[in-house]
């Protein structure tokens, strides 16, 4: 992390220097705002970063003995408040960018755009599903020899979140959703489809019953596998995920090919605003279960650390 962050204030501080130098302005050479612009963020994002890793570094052993102090609960908090400080940097950022102009920001805002493809809060939502995939996966690899019924859904959620986080960076789901069209399923109707009256996304036909059907198996599995608070917990993740995946998506979708409400609009943005936030705190949320289950777990079969027992 350093390194990375000196190569990276290094390099676009050179550049910087490069460009401005006196004998090119002198010479008339031009040189566009927007470059100047990214290559200075550029920068300070290398610094900052920098900064940080070199921190880390100097506070690693504290660090990792306050973590190992930490029980399997407290351990699971501090993980989903990282994430949740993220978000709401993230929303921020949104917030600070959305509407302004090439000419304004460069091409900063479509880094901090939600429902982006590759940009920050894409690889953000794609790591923290690829996380919650990799603590149920390490709760299925610890799973309770006493308490066989229903330890499957700790790897069906695993292969089911590593799926998320490979279609938040690759839009599958919009695939699919056009080989529906294509294939006569559903009749489009502009941006959307049309189901009796109402105008939803083409891939919510395929993925809405999919993501009952698959819920429902995993709710019986885990019923048997978490205890009745972590379970209802578990439940009301899967609800806040959905709520805004199908529900404020579609509403948004109809409103929008009805001529309710107009993009670039502050409405539509409200509308992808919460719609994005509640997808990222249900993952949260169960990336938060699975977390604390997997400490738990860990520490029933490994033992606490020496240095949290003293």
């Amino acid at each position: 992390m350093f390194a990375a962050g000196v190569a990276v204030a290094f390099a676009s501080g050179a550049a910087l220097v490069w460009l401005t130098l006196p004998r090119r302005w002198a010479a008339g050479a031009a040189i566009e705002p927007a470059t100047l612009f990214h290559l200075a963020l550029s920068n300070a994002v290398g610094i900052a970063v920098a900064l940080a890793g070199w921190q880390l570094r100097r506070s690693r052993h504290r660090l990792r003995r306050g973590w190992e102090r930490l029980d399997p609960l407290g351990q699971a908090l501090s993980v989903a408040g990282v994430l949740v400080s993220a978000e709401l940097v993230l929303a921020v950022m949104y917030w600070s960018t959305v509407g302004r102009g090439v000419d304004e920001l460069g091409y900063l805002r479509a880094v901090f755009t939600l429902g982006g493809e590759r940009n920050a809060p894409a690889v953000f939502s794609a790591s923290q599903l690829a996380a919650a995939a990799a603590f149920a996966w390490g709760c299925w690899r610890l799973r309770e020899a006493g308490v066989p019924r229903g330890a499957s859904a700790w790897a069906a959620s695993a292969l089911a979140c590593g799926y998320m986080a490979a279609d938040e960076l690759l839009m599958i789901h919009e695939t699919v959703g056009h080989w529906s069209v294509a294939a006569g399923l559903v009749e489009r109707a502009g941006a959307a489809v049309e189901i009796g009256t109402a105008r939803v996304y083409a891939w919510t036909i395929v993925y809405f019953p999919l993501a009952v059907v698959v819920g429902s198996l995993l709710a019986l599995g885990f019923r048997h596998q978490l205890p009745v608070g972590r379970f209802c917990l578990l439940g009301l993740a899967g609800v806040v995920y959905v709520a805004g995946a199908v529900g404020v998506e579609n509403v948004q979708a109809h409103l929008k090919t009805g001529g309710v409400i107009d993009a670039g609009t502050f409405a539509a943005r409200l509308f992808l605003f919460v719609e994005e936030m509640l997808e990222m705190l249900g993952v949260t949320l169960a990336l938060f279960v699975f977390a604390w289950t997997y400490f738990e777990r860990r520490d029933a079969v490994h033992g606490r650390p020496r240095s949290a027992r003293t």
